[in-house]
C-alpha cells in the first residue's frame, strides 16, 4: 500500500498555531495521514491501459473475423438453398405446364368426341323427323283419300236417291 506523501511536521505546526495543543494536532495529522493512505496496487498505468486496450481491440478483430466468416458461410448456404429452391420451382413449373398441356389435349379430344356424338345424334333425329313426316304425310293422305271416298259414296248415294225420286 502506498501513501500520498505530505509534510506532517508542517501540519502539526499549523494546527498548534491555530490553537490546538500538541496531542490534538498530532491526532488530527495522524487521522489525515491514515485517510490519505491509498492502495495504488490497483491503479492502472497508461502503458497497462494501452496494453489492455490493444488486447481488447485484438479480440474484437478476432470476433469480427469470425463473424465475417460465419456470415459468409451463411450467405453461401442461403445462396445454395435459394438455387435449390429455384430449381425445384422450375421443375414444378415444367410439371404444371406439362399437366396443363395434357389437360388441354384431353379437353380438345373430349370436345371433338362430344361434337361427333352431337352430330350423330342430330343426324339420327333428322332421319326420325323425316321418317315421321313421311308417316304423317301418309296418314294425312290416307285420311284425305278416305274422306274423298266417303264423300264420293255419299254423293253417289245421293244421286241414286235423287234419281229414284225422279224416275219413279
Amino acid at each position: 500500500m502506498a501513501a500520498v506523501a505530505f509534510d506532517t511536521y508542517r501540519i502539526v505546526k499549523r494546527l498548534k498555531e491555530a490553537g490546538f495543543d500538541e496531542k490534538q494536532a498530532e491526532a488530527v495529522t495522524s487521522a489525515i495521514q491514515e485517510s490519505t493512505a491509498v492502495d495504488l496496487s490497483h491503479v492502472v498505468t497508461v502503458e497497462h491501459f494501452d496494453q489492455r486496450i490493444n488486447e481488447v481491440f485484438g479480440h474484437v478483430k478476432e470476433v469480427e473475423t469470425q463473424l465475417k466468416s460465419s456470415i459468409s458461410a451463411l450467405e453461401n448456404r442461403l445462396d445454395s438453398s435459394v438455387a435449390g429452391l429455384e430449381g425445384k420451382i422450375s421443375a414444378l413449373e415444367n410439371r404444371l405446364e406439362s399437366s396443363v398441356a395434357g389437360l388441354e389435349t384431353k379437353i380438345a379430344s373430349s370436345e371433338a368426341r362430344l361434337e361427333g356424338k352431337i352430330a350423330s345424334s342430330e343426324a339420327r333425329l333428322e332421319a326420325k323427323i323425316a321418317e315421321s313426316k313421311a308417316d304423317i304425310l301418309k296418314a294425312v293422305m290416307g285420311m284425305i283419300i278416305s274422306a274423298v271416298a266417303v264423300n264420293a259414296v255419299a254423293l253417289f248415294g245421293g244421286f241414286i236417291a235423287f234419281a229414284k225420286m225422279l224416275g219413279h
